[in-house]
């Protein structure tokens, strides 16, 4: 063999090494290659938004949380759900009780729902959702004015059977009352003092389940707020119901 041969020899034995070593690389976890990169779960997290304004009384947002726990708005009304991802980046979502969504960012939330995989690619830094032939890109926000969670906006049920009492508050402070006889409707405010206060403006379908004495949720005015649960009471503070945001 010549000296020119065993070059030639010896150049091929260290490049398969390299591809080798490459293989091995890949096969042990693109870690070490790449420390610094994100897994799917730790890519989605966070606050996602339009790339363009639509006109509502809130801006549309899906936040996805690090409790796999995720909540969105087409601008008028929220959804709440749960949440998980793969390392295919499969993305599947459960969704709570909502009102139907008719607001102008409803386009995302639906591209939520219909989502079957979830990235973002580190070129564009933006959420693709993938799902029912389509596909949405989202923009990154840390507006606090975004996705704000102080603000009770939701379905709130008793429970999940047909005719549950329910009370749907909207981002345009308006709200929906039924205790699953009759519904009532109004405007809302609240404060982290006095929680939620409703105001009835139109009670001609108020026709109540109410039950001898007992006020009955239809005769609700206040709702004070812990966490996922909301108890309702009148206004002298006669408890009239507990309701619900989705539980996981």
């Amino acid at each position: 063999m010549t000296g020119r041969t065993r070059g030639r020899v010896g150049a091929r034995l260290l490049c398969s090494l390299a591809v080798l070593t490459c293989v091995v690389a890949t096969v042990g976890g693109c870690d070490r290659a790449r420390p610094d990169a994100d897994t799917p779960r730790e890519a989605v997290q966070g606050t996602w938004v339009l790339d363009h304004d639509v006109d509502a009384p809130e801006v549309p947002f899906v936040t996805f949380a690090k409790d796999r726990s995720w909540s969105a708005s087409d601008g008028c009304d929220r959804v709440y759900g749960t949440w998980r991802i793969t390392a295919a980046n499969r993305l599947t979502v459960v969704t709570g009780p909502h009102a139907e969504l008719s607001c102008a960012g409803a386009e995302m939330v639906d591209a939520v729902l219909a989502a079957d995989t979830a990235r973002v690619p580190r070129a564009t830094e933006r959420l693709q959702l993938r799902g029912g032939g389509s596909t949405l890109a989202l923009d990154p926000s840390t507006d606090p004015d975004v996705g704000g969670q102080g603000r009770p906006i939701g379905y709130w049920v008793h429970d999940h059977s047909a005719g549950s009492p329910y009370l749907s508050l909207r981002a345009d402070d308006s709200y929906r009352l039924s205790d699953g006889c009759g519904t009532s409707t109004g405007t809302w405010k609240f404060s982290t003092t006095e929680q939620v206060r409703l105001y009835p403006t139109d009670t001609a379908s108020s026709t109540t389940c109410q039950d001898g004495d007992d006020p009955g949720v239809g005769a609700s005015t206040r709702g004070r707020v812990s966490g996922s649960t909301m108890t309702l009471s009148t206004t002298d503070g006669a408890t009239t119901g507990t309701l619900h945001r989705f539980e996981r």
